[in-house]
Order: structure tokens, then sequence, then C-alpha cells
């Protein structure tokens, strides 16, 4: 008897202990950290004043998203900011029912990251061993924004003429994408300020003149509001990511080549740029927007025709789609319309003449060797074009910061000799940076001791064996701290 009481009394402790172990002690099981908030499509609700922004949600279908699921980040703008959008912008709106679904798409998507990051953390990236943390190496991140968004149907016949490639769109165009799957935003921070070198007078130069505080956040050359005055605008913690305030209406920026494209000054460069330019079609790129586009709604039309993506002629793209190599024609550095170009880390600079110093240029007597040779600019052939062109290209943004121009080189390792006067107007791109200039900086081969070889007409062996990048005579007569005479049979 006395042995079945202690073998009940062990088996009744087992079971209190075997209870209080199993407890759950853990209380986010059933409610939410408190520092977590709401979620970001609650916040904004609650806050009272992004009205706008959340029809843009709410037309998307992102309501759900927004509300209870996902990792984001997001830069939205309050209804101020979107009144004085109304007063002029890019999209020609005045008011939020005029925008089209393509441009909402856009709009919204350009403002959201797929990733939660806190403001000081947009600068950085995974680490390496030179830089174990990655703090303050990059200026982009990819955001929802894709080419999707938006699919345009070029008519433009200046591009059909620009070379053979495009003849057979003459007259009817074509729907013609970037080559890109998400298109990223440009920022500058404190930590990428300091860590890679940019100067207070760069800044104010690559943004027309904006000052910029120790503190200051850009993104695409719009401010983010900072914490203050009892308003919190910056690390916004909601329960699915993070919310950045931006000063005005965050809009998605173009590539450099759209820059040159539509900036309404540079109408001679770009179509200089587009003889270097070809439709490339892609079956993965067309498929995508045939199942997107599929007529199931107004804001999806049925697209059936085949869609391209337009490239450029480069020293990586060094052959058609057909194989045929390009060398000869004439490549450029890189393709100003690839917006994956140097990464999160870098990204590329071009000097964009305008119209006029193009005109001022090949006028003058220093552009008086092409004018003598072919006439005009659109006669130039593309080898030696591909020559000027290129020379407008700085590979690296970080090797063409405005405080090194008094000593900065050309790709070739010659002096460019840019000035800031030169400078017309700056714009924020997806790639780079575009510097609209009053002035034209001509490749060395211009003004070397072998540039009559390359426009004669009777010259064409001797040019082609200087040219000859296993020999490389070109290099030795590219020399302007020697003198050479050259006897060309």
């Amino acid at each position: 008897m006395k042995n079945k009481l202690v073998n009940r009394f062990l088996l009744l402790l087992l079971a209190t202990v075997s209870w209080v172990s199993c407890k759950d002690e853990y209380i986010y099981d059933d409610k939410e950290p408190d520092f977590l908030g709401a979620s970001i499509y609650d916040f904004m609700q609650q806050d009272g004043h992004f009205t706008n922004f959340l029809r843009l949600i709410d037309d998307l279908d992102y309501t759900e998203v927004l509300t209870r699921t996902g990792s984001k980040t997001l830069f939205p703008a309050r209804d101020e900011a979107f009144e004085r959008f109304y007063q002029g912008n890019a999209y020609g709106v005045k008011r939020y029912e005029d925008f089209s679904p393509a441009q909402k798409r856009n709009l919204m998507n350009g403002s959201m990251l797929n990733m939660a990051y806190l403001s000081y953390m947009l600068s950085n990236v995974s680490g390496n061993a030179e830089n174990p943390a990655g703090e303050g190496q990059a200026f982009r991140k990819k955001t929802a924004n894709t080419f999707l968004d938006t699919i345009p149907y070029a008519t433009d016949e200046t591009l059909f003429a620009a070379n053979d490639y495009w003849e057979r769109f003459r007259g009817k165009g074509l729907f013609l994408v970037p080559l890109a799957t998400a298109f990223p935003l440009v920022y500058f921070t404190p930590a990428n300020m300091q860590v890679r070198g940019i100067t207070v007078g760069d800044f104010s130069t690559i943004s027309n003149g904006l000052n910029y505080a120790s503190d200051d956040i850009y993104i695409n050359g719009i401010r983010m509001k900072k914490n203050e005055n009892g308003e919190k605008n910056r690390d916004i913690t909601c329960k699915n990511g993070y919310i950045h305030v931006m000063k005005d209406v965050l809009l998605p920026p173009k590539s450099m080549a759209d820059v040159i494209h539509d900036n309404g000054e540079t109408n001679l460069f770009n179509r200089l740029l587009d003889k270097f330019a070809m439709p490339y079609y892609s079956a993965s790129l067309d498929n995508q927007v045939h199942v997107y586009y599929d007529g199931s709604t107004p804001a999806r039309p049925l697209i059936t025709d085949s869609v391209f993506a337009k490239v450029y002629m480069t020293e990586s793209l060094n052959v058609d789609q057909n194989g045929n190599p390009l060398a000869n024609y004439g490549l450029l550095y890189y393709d100003p319309s690839d917006v994956d170009y140097g990464g999160e880390t870098d990204m590329g600079t071009m000097f964009v003449p305008t119209d006029k110093a193009l005109n001022d240029y090949i006028n003058s007597e220093k552009g008086s060797y092409l004018k003598d040779a072919y006439g005009s600019w659109d006669n130039v052939p593309t080898p030696i074009l591909a020559l000027l062109m290129k020379n407008h290209q700085k590979k690296s943004f970080l090797s063409a910061l405005p405080h090194a121009w008094s000593e900065m080189n050309d790709e070739s390792s010659f002096d460019m000799k840019v000035a800031t006067g030169e400078i017309k107007k700056s714009y924020f791109a997806s790639n780079g940076i575009v510097y609209v200039t009053e002035a034209v900086y001509p490749p060395i081969d211009y003004q070397s001791t072998y540039a009559a070889t390359m426009t004669s007409g009777d010259t064409k062996i001797i040019n082609w064996a200087i040219q000859d990048k296993s020999m490389k005579f070109y290099l030795y007569l590219r020399s302007m701290e020697n003198k050479y005479n050259l006897i060309v049979p």
C-alpha cells in the first residue's frame, strides 16, 4: 500500500513538472512587440497625410501586402508634396485622376525596396576582406520597379534611320524596353559621402547647386525629410518594414541614354549615339511581357507583338545577335541604357555636349579635321565617331568626381581638361551622372600624328596597321611628349 502511494505521488509530481516545463513563456506568440507599431499601410492611414500614396497602394492591389506581410522599405511623400507635384511635373498630371496605370506603377514601385532598411543601412553592402562591414560603399539599390511597369511603343524615325539594324521598323514601330530586371534608386548618404571621398562641393555640382548638410540623405535628387519639430519622418518602424518620408514625390530616375534623349539640349549627341544602338530580342523578356499583358484588366492591355530591348555596341557586347563582330564598326566603353552598370557600389559618368557645342566644335579650327573630310557630323564614319563618343564616357563615377576634374584623364590616360564652368546642367540617372556641357572633349586620336591616316581613303592599309591591337603602334604615335615624322605610303 505504501509503495502504491509513493508511486502515485511520483507520477503526480512528474506530471506537474512536465506541465510546468511545457508551458510557453514566449509572450510574442500571442502579441506583437510594442516597438513595431502598425503595419506600413496602417501607419500611413493613421497619419492622415498620405491620401495620395494610399490611393496608389489601393489601385495597384498592394493593400494586403503592405498591411500584413513582407519586409519592405517605402519612400512615400505626404499630400503636401503631391500638391506641389501637381503644379508641374514630368508626367504632366495635374491631379491624381490624371495618372495612367503605368505612371502609377512606376511611382509606387520606384518608391519601394523589397527589403527592410533603416536609413543608415542604405549605403551598406555585404562585407569583403578589405572592408568586412561593407559600410558606406553603396550608391544604389534595386527597387520594385521593373520593365513590366511600362512597355513603350517606339515610333522614333530618327532612331530607325541610325543604322541598318533598325531598318525593318521604319514606318511601323516596335515595343522597346530596357534590358533590365529592376531599376535602382540612386542615393547619397553621410556614410557613402565620407567613405567614397565625395565632397560637399562635388554634391553641389552633381545636384545643380543643392547644399548638402552633414546628416542629409538624398534619393534620386530628392531630400529625405528629417526627424524634427516632433515629426517622425525617418526610420519609422512598422511590423512589415520601414518608412522614410521624402520631401517631394520620388520619381524613378531615367537611364543615362534616356536623359540624353529627353533633355532637349543634346539631340545631336543622341542622334550620333544611336548609331551604336541596335534592337535585341530576348525570348525570356518577350514571354514575360506577354504573360503580364494578357488583356485581363484595362491596366494590363493585351500585347501580342514581339518585344525588343534597346542595347548599345560596347566592348563587352561586341557581336550582334547573329554573331557578327562589331569591333570594326566602332564600340562604346559601356551601354548608357544598362541600369545594372557598376552594380551597387559604382556607376558611370558621361559628359554630353549640347547641340551648339558640337556644331561650334566641328566648325572651329580644332574640328576642321572632321569638317574637311566629311562635311558634317552625320557623315563621320562610325569607327572614327566611336572614338569621340566613348571619350565622353567615364567608366567610374568615382574617378570623375568634380573636385578631381583639374587632374582627370580620359580612359586612355590623357588629360580631359574639364572645367566646372563648362557644365550647363547635371542629371541624376539610374546608372550614373550626366553632365550637359558647353564644350567638346575630343579623343587624343584626333590630335595625334596618325590622325590624317584615319580620314583618308588612300591610307586604309597603314591605318589598319597603326590601329592593330597586337602591334599597338598607335600607343607610340599618340604621345604628345614626343615628336614624330610619319611617312605614309
